[in-house]
């Protein structure tokens, strides 16, 4: 686990810097935000895309001068916080009247605490900054009470002012919201229990990848020996936050086809690998995947343990299979295990 730094211990000038007349220069008001301890980062101008990569930012924060090279490299860019235990904040997106409506009903009134207008012009855009809870795991969004309000954690990002949003106005601090006005408040108990619970219900990444085999429920899984030895990287999520992060599902995705693997299954197998962080991203996955398996594919190679001309397959009638077992299961000979037969391709 990291060492996650003192929140308590930020400078007060610092808060004052991302309030005051600095606020429209990007690069003091990105260091200022360093300055607390948050994992900033530069987003394209008038976008929310990372102009790097950032997802080891959620573990470890930027060096200053780090902050600076980026931002001294493209002043124009906008700035994002990973959220999360690093940066010691979550965050609350409320996206339209309606969020904002459900948001009061459940808490009785806004909490006082720093608040962001969006660059949107409707009023009930804005995002709530929070202190992370101690001692709950968050997620990049959850949206236990209405669709368009997010609570936002680890794994995921929020847009800072004064970056520019997409209809040309900038993000600010709201009157009298600003970090020098307020502090970050604590949770309120009432989304503390609804993540908890949202938590609760959640299964674990390896749960939700395992495949659970029986005759019992019609099905089997069918391990084909034969893979690339990229595809089984891949699948281990080694390659989910490096570059080329679709083509490389693309072709792992073929090369399942080609080898026979049911789609279904796959498809669990390869969402665990590619490790999507939002909604946006697994469908995108999902789409990916979708167009591997529409037409016949070929195997993008043999492996060492199976000869081309005879690529046994090996059947799985009881039992689990997760991520970290694909790689002992897969080089395990067929006639090693008293549940595996072999069949002809």
């Amino acid at each position: 686990m990291p060492n996650h730094p003192d929140h308590s211990t930020a400078r007060s000038d610092a808060q004052v810097a991302v309030s005051g007349p600095a606020a429209l220069d990007s690069l003091a008001a990105a260091l200022s935000y360093r300055s607390l301890d948050w994992s900033v980062f530069p987003i394209r101008y008038g976008e929310k895309r990372p102009r790097v990569r950032w997802k080891g930012l959620q573990e470890c924060l930027p060096d200053r001068n780090q902050v600076g090279d980026w931002f001294g490299c493209w002043p124009e860019d906008g700035i994002a916080v990973a959220l999360g235990p690093l940066s010691g904040l979550l965050a609350i997106d409320v996206d339209g009247q309606e969020a904002h409506a459900e948001l009061c009903n459940r808490l009785g009134t806004l909490p006082v605490t720093p608040a962001v207008k969006s660059g949107n012009p409707d009023p009930h855009r804005y995002h709530l900054f929070f202190k992370h809870p101690a001692n709950l795991e968050t997620r990049a969004k959850a949206t236990p009470w209405h669709d368009q309000l997010e609570f936002r954690g680890h794994g995921g990002y929020i847009v800072l002012p004064p970056s520019v949003h997409k209809s040309g106005q900038r993000y600010a601090w709201l009157p009298g919201r600003s970090l020098e006005d307020v502090p970050l408040a604590t949770l309120p108990d009432a989304i503390d229990e609804a993540l908890k619970q949202e938590a609760h219900r959640r299964r674990p990444l390896a749960a939700a990848c395992r495949l659970r085999v029986s005759r019992g429920v019609g099905f089997r899984i069918r391990l084909l020996h034969g893979i690339s030895n990229d595809t089984r990287t891949f699948l281990s999520g080694r390659y989910a936050d490096g570059p080329l992060w679709n083509q490389k599902l693309f072709r792992a995705a073929c090369d399942l086809a080609g080898c026979g693997y049911d789609s279904n299954h796959a498809t669990e197998l390869l969402l665990a690998g590619a490790r999507p962080w939002n909604s946006e991203e697994e469908q995108r996955a999902l789409a990916t995947i979708q167009s591997a398996f529409s037409q016949p594919r070929q195997p993008a190679r043999s492996t060492a343990l199976d000869p081309p001309s005879n690529r046994p397959v090996t059947s799985w009638e009881h039992g689990r299979i997760t991520i970290n077992e694909i790689g002992p299961a897969i080089q395990s000979r067929p006639e090693d295990g008293p549940r595996c037969e072999r069949n002809s391709r």
